[in-house]
């Protein structure tokens, strides 16, 4: 099992052809980086393939001024990092879904998001900024689930569908979230498959019937 104890070393360079990172238990998360020739090859057309990062527990994220998070990953589709603290600097990314937390407390000013939509509670910092910058965003209590299928789980916010795999749900489960209310945490919203506003044994049984 891959262990990413130091932020700072480049466990994913040039990892052009990595379509997704699913790090449900790691609390850092390494930056995506590029070599001088890597770098040369997408000014001519190479593309990352990174569709999404679900890393719910990662507090740390490797992110710098010359080297932002996520730099060069433009076809990011979802971002989930609802413990992050803190990210100074990250790449513009277009048409993504970040999945934000209480927790955060600063994030770059200036930045393109076009299409793109913030989740996070009402209180949190990730909604202040969003409104600030004139992003789209969804209040966590507004999530409703819809449907789960076999692997999927479908949810509802403000006319829009949102969905992510089963098995990366179920991966979110901690008894610490019992008794929560959906507009509490990002998480919170998304373990509330009863749609009674309230984490509890009723949400635990309809997750474990899949």
């Amino acid at each position: 099992m891959l262990r990413l104890d130091d932020i700072s070393k480049e466990y994913f360079t040039d990892c052009a052809s990595l379509e997704g990172l699913y790090l449900p238990k790691s609390v850092n998360l390494p930056s995506i980086t590029w070599s001088s020739s890597m770098q040369s090859s997408m000014l001519f057309g190479k593309r990352a393939q990174l569709s999404y990062i679900f890393a719910p527990k990662a507090q740390k994220i490797a992110n710098s001024e010359n080297s932002p998070f996520m730099y060069k990953c433009t076809k990011l589709e979802y971002v989930f990092l609802t413990s992050v603290k803190s990210l100074d600097y990250m790449e513009s990314a277009n048409g993504a879904v970040w999945y934000f937390g209480s927790k955060i407390k600063n994030l770059p000013a200036n930045i393109n998001f076009d299409g793109s939509i913030v989740i996070a509670p009402a209180s949190s910092y990730a909604i202040e900024w969003a409104k600030s910058n004139g992003l789209s965003f969804v209040e966590s209590a507004n999530i409703t689930c819809t449907s789960i299928s076999a692997n999927k789980i479908s949810y509802e916010a403000l006319g829009n569908e949102y969905t992510l795999p089963l098995n990366y749900v179920k991966s979110l489960w901690d008894t610490s979230f019992v008794n929560t209310k959906k507009s509490d945490e990002t998480v919170s919203a998304l373990l509330d498959f009863n749609n009674d506003n309230t984490v509890n044994a009723k949400d635990f049984a309809i997750l474990n019937r899949q």
